[in-house]
């Protein structure tokens, strides 16, 4: 499903992957990705990132990257606060 509100010309994009019921393989070939993945975060802000990062961004984000499938009413209740008006999915 593809959404866009408004136009991102001259911003990054802001980036979450978000991790649910997976073994979480599609993330780590992410990381496996090496310079080519440090390379490519210079080109959009990565806001979420559940295997490098702590803390979540602003929760706003343009693309939501989703890592496994919506098992859980836990995973429903994840997937659901990245929904918003502004996503690409």
């Amino acid at each position: 499903m593809i959404k866009q509100k408004k136009s991102l010309k001259g911003k990054k994009l802001k980036i979450a992957i978000a991790g649910l019921t997976s073994c979480e393989g599609c993330s780590f070939a992410v990381l496996d990705l090496g310079l080519e993945f440090v390379q490519a975060i210079d080109h959009f802000d990565l806001n979420d990132f559940h295997l490098i990062m702590d803390e979540k961004g602003d929760r706003k984000y343009d693309v939501t990257f989703v890592d496994g499938s919506p098992l859980t009413k836990e995973n429903i209740k994840t997937i659901k606060s990245y929904e918003d008006d502004r996503h690409i999915w």
